[in-house]
């Protein structure tokens, strides 16, 4: 019953909001006065407009009432980094925290996306926070220091073949989904050192067996290697590499 109450008055807040729009002198409440009607420890919208954030934690609320307390810490925002490319329609985060985190209870991080014309769906987020929101979270989660940008271009250098010498273009610290558009060998947030090389790279075959004899693609002149910023790891390698958007 506590959990359908507020949810009800989660509700009521919206309406509220939505009828101001048409008119009514009814202030849409702030965050932290949301967060104390509904019986949350606070509420952190980021860079979410309010309505959109009242939206979204609502969608997750139904979703997860059980995840919701008197004590939880509820904070929400873009799932893209600051400064970054985002992807069009909608793609946000929101991310609980309970009392007992601090004793090493797991967050619990959930996903709304919507694609433009799309309905908003809502899902349990399967990747770690993205590095950019443990900012929102202080206290909470530790900041992870990062390969430096030497160590990624050595590493880049030793996982790509060329017939002449390797020579290192650019370094610079990115998301694999800026990088890697339609990748999935990442999550899209994750950070990455983007390299980009210059060589002669050959292809790793000609293409399937045909009848007609076809001669194998003109090795590349250039890859562009992600690697993990966090880790080192080798994620892919793309060649040619992509133009710059």
């Amino acid at each position: 019953m506590r959990d359908r109450a507020r949810l009800f008055s989660l509700g009521l807040l919206i309406l509220g909001g939505l009828v101001a729009g048409c008119g009514m002198p009814t202030p849409t409440p702030p965050p932290s006065s949301t967060a104390s009607a509904l019986g949350w420890a606070s509420l952190d919208c980021g860079r979410l407009d309010h309505a959109t954030c009242l939206r979204i934690v609502t969608m997750v609320a139904n979703y997860a009432p059980a995840k919701f307390g008197s004590t939880t810490r509820v904070v929400a925002d873009y799932s893209c980094p600051p400064n970054g490319k985002c992807l069009g329609g909608l793609h946000a985060l929101v991310v609980l925290i309970p009392a007992s985190k601090a004793s090493g209870a797991d967050l619990a991080i959930f996903s709304v996306d919507a694609l433009p014309g799309q309905p908003e769906t809502v899902g349990p987020y399967p990747y770690s926070l993205p590095e950019f929101m443990q900012s929102l979270l202080p206290g909470q989660m530790p900041s992870p220091s990062l390969v430096p940008a030497q160590a990624a271009a050595s590493i880049a250098i030793g996982q790509v073949s060329s017939t002449i010498p390797v020579t290192v273009v650019s370094t610079k610290l990115s998301t694999y989904g800026v990088e890697a558009v339609m990748g999935s060998l990442a999550d899209a947030n994750a950070p990455v050192w983007a390299v980009l090389l210059s060589g002669s790279f050959g292809f790793p075959s000609c293409g399937p067996a045909t009848a007609t004899p076809h001669p194998c693609p003109s090795p590349a002149t250039s890859e562009l290697v992600l690697i993990d910023a966090r880790t080192g790891a080798f994620i892919e390698g793309l060649m040619p590499a992509p133009s710059p958007s």
